[in-house]
């Protein structure tokens, strides 16, 4: 058996290249018997460890979303966008050069420029990337909503030729994939399916624990009324935030000590209000359930 550790680890980095989504510098054309430079990384991910997202705009559509690791690799100078490929299994799919769709900028929470560009052919995709080294004061400015990658690499690298781009997710539309990567794509469906089941699940007995918890303060304050039901969901939001749907409780005892919990700060809630509220859980409620949870586990050990 050892003497086939070889080959299965073989076999298993041939099967890990074959689904492998890589963003590339194209290596330059060959001179000599020499080439100039070879090909240069500059994120890469893996088909399998994509999920799903689904959009309604303008019609319900599923994508498959692959996050990209671009730590310890270069960035892009914006210049040189239009050498870029997206791989697949090795094979180029996509060069970045040719967009003409419609694109997207945005800033991120850093206030770097996001760019999101769609490519329709044999794969109908999006890629996502960030560019920094671009003053936010020019990004207001007339932009192309189509060819966004040339005036990219052409206009804004001319101004800023510091300016790089981070690639950072490739997406996929679901349905257009095929042959035996479908099935890699419906049992992660399935999967994600049966976790946001799973999900929606926990927080419905969340849901009905908070119901005791009102009404047990309701019957301290005598006013079934105090809590609305349009302030109910944000309270539940405020709780879910924080985890508790995710404490499970097994006994009574179990799920007094979580009403009990709920009741004290739905009290913060009668006094301060939700904004208060919503402080205070963030800040202790999470210390407060893993307590919960460690008490559990002593019981039922």
């Amino acid at each position: 058996m050892s003497d086939l550790l070889p080959e299965l680890d073989d076999l298993r980095r041939l099967v890990e290249a074959s689904t492998s989504i890589e963003v590339i510098h194209e290596a330059t054309s060959m001179i000599g018997d020499e080439e100039e430079d070879d090909d240069i990384v500059y994120a890469a991910g893996k088909f399998g460890d994509g999920h799903f997202q689904s959009v309604q705009d303008p019609l319900p559509t599923s994508w498959w979303q692959i996050e990209l690791d671009n730590e310890n690799k270069p960035s892009c100078n914006l210049k040189d966008l239009g050498k870029c490929l997206i791989c697949f299994g090795g094979l180029p799919i996509q060069r970045l050069l040719f967009d003409n769709s419609d694109g997207f900028l945005s800033w991120d929470d850093d206030e770097r420029v996001a760019c999101i560009i769609p490519f329709r052919g044999p794969y109908d995709l999006f890629i996502k990337f960030t560019i920094e080294g671009w003053p936010k004061e020019e990004w207001g400015r007339a932009i192309p909503r189509q060819g966004v990658i040339q005036y990219l690499k052409d206009t804004v690298a001319r101004n800023h030729p510091e300016a790089t781009a981070r690639f950072e997710i490739v997406t996929f539309e679901a349905d257009a994939i095929q042959g035996p990567l479908k099935r890699v794509v419906i049992d992660k469906r399935n999967q994600q399916l049966q976790e946001e089941q799973m999900e929606r699940d926990r927080v419905e007995d969340l849901r009905e624990v908070i119901g005791m918890a009102v009404e047990k303060i309701a019957n301290k304050v005598n006013d079934r009324s105090w809590l609305p039901d349009r302030v109910f969901n944000k309270v539940l939001k405020v709780f879910v935030d924080c985890g508790l749907h995710n404490y499970k409780t097994t006994d009574d005892e179990a799920m007094g000590i979580k009403v009990d919990l709920i009741v004290d700060h739905l009290e913060l809630y009668r006094e301060e209000g939700l904004k208060s509220l919503r402080q205070q859980a963030a800040t202790n409620l999470k210390g407060q359930i893993e307590n919960l949870i460690s008490q559990q586990a002593d019981s039922v050990a």
